[in-house]
């Protein structure tokens, strides 16, 4: 069974070498409410390739492929 957590809790895991500028990938009509259902952590990968993002992508892959 996957794991399953906000998305504020994957952004965690990577605020260090990432930032979100626009987060596209996310109801942004709603994002409060999208933002903290619980998700995947390829739920949220695919959410973040939708949005504009400022970071080391080396690390983000890394991070993607963690755990796999």
């Amino acid at each position: 069974m996957a794991i399953k957590k906000t998305s504020q809790e994957w952004f965690d895991e990577i605020k260090e070498f990432c930032d979100i500028l626009d987060p596209d990938g996310w109801d942004r009509k709603n994002l409060l409410n999208d933002w903290s259902k619980e998700i995947t952590k390829d739920e949220f990968l695919d959410k973040l390739l939708m949005s504009t993002v400022k970071g080391d992508i080396k690390k983000i892959s890394e991070w993607a492929r963690k755990d796999k």
